[in-house]
């Protein structure tokens, strides 16, 4: 990815997780995430936005429960792209690669509870 689409991602990013902690305005962050991670080849980060984003509407349709586990399953969220926030445009790569298997299992269990799963801790 070039550079110049790097700090935009990360900006959106941050930008996102801010807008992630307040449920009024998460649906739209996660868009946003998920927009900006796919224009930066970052698949990873664009299926957890997907994920979280149909477990949340799942919540405000009440076909999934916003329990202490999913939340702290969504703190986890947040931490662990908060720190692609913190990468330049050389240690980005090093950041996905190493994040690739949390995001996935992130991902596959926002997946699971919006189709009636119940988060586990």
């Amino acid at each position: 990815p070039d550079h110049s689409m790097l700090d935009l991602f990360r900006e959106e990013l941050r930008a996102g997780l801010l807008l992630a902690a307040d449920p009024a305005t998460a649906a739209d962050a996660l868009k946003q995430v998920r927009g900006a991670a796919r224009i930066v080849g970052c698949d990873p980060v664009a299926r957890v936005a997907v994920a979280v984003g149909g477990f949340l509407a799942a919540v405000r349709e009440g076909k999934a429960e916003l329990s202490p586990a999913a939340s702290d399953w969504l703190k986890l969220t947040i931490s662990t792209l908060a720190a692609a926030t913190a990468t330049d445009d050389d240690t980005f790569p090093d950041w996905v690669a190493a994040a690739t298997p949390a995001l996935a299992e992130i991902a596959a269990a926002f997946e699971a509870a919006t189709k009636g799963a119940t988060l586990l801790r």
